[in-house]
């Protein structure tokens, strides 16, 4: 009912997952890793320093291309969409 009713943030929700959903302007491909929190920094890092080593948790994030240092971009892109949207 908050959402509809226009009232706090229900908890259940990440502040960036609530803006998605009543924001049509906020544009999922924009959203930037400084939103992360530190935990999420730190793996969106690692992931990015070593990506092979996290295959299963970058799988598990959405990415459905190839990972590898070429596709960092594309990689990292996807696990942080994922884990503002839907938390670690």
């Amino acid at each position: 009912m908050s959402l509809v009713q226009d009232g706090p943030l229900p908890r259940f929700l990440k502040e960036n997952a609530f803006q998605i959903l009543v924001k049509p302007e906020v544009y999922v491909n924009e959203l930037k890793a400084d939103l992360l929190s530190p935990g999420e920094k730190s793996l969106s890092q690692s992931i990015r320093e070593d990506p092979t080593g996290h295959q299963e948790t970058i799988l598990g994030h959405g990415f459905t291309g190839i990972v590898d240092m070429e596709h960092i971009n594309d990689t990292t892109g996807t696990v942080t969409v994922n884990l503002l949207i839907r938390g670690s």
